[in-house]
């Protein structure tokens, strides 16, 4: 009862599963997480493409931008955006 996961981000994008894998980080016990720059980059990929709804706060870091201008992983992470539930991208929007 004392193990606890801890997560240094980068939790989407990083598989075909990422949905899953926010559901798990969410739905555990003793689990823990920080937004890695996968995490804030889809999140705004997915608002600049209109994936994400206009109601969640997408806080402001100080990432490296070079994925912006990557075509493809624009796609990517948009596609992926599709792809989870507002509660997983509440979650990823809350995370430090």
């Amino acid at each position: 009862k004392r193990d606890e996961l801890y997560f240094v981000g980068d939790l989407v994008v990083k598989g075909p599963r990422s949905n899953d894998c926010v559901d798990f980080i969410r739905s555990t016990n003793r689990t823990y997480s920080v937004m890695g720059n996968h995490d804030y980059e889809l999140l705004n990929v997915g608002r600049a493409t209109n994936s994400i709804p206009s109601d969640i706060r997408i806080p402001h870091f100080q990432f490296s931008n070079y994925m912006a201008k990557d075509p493809f992983i624009m796609t990517n992470h948009s596609e992926t955006a599709k792809s989870l539930t507002k509660q997983n991208l509440e979650y990823l929007a809350s995370l430090p």
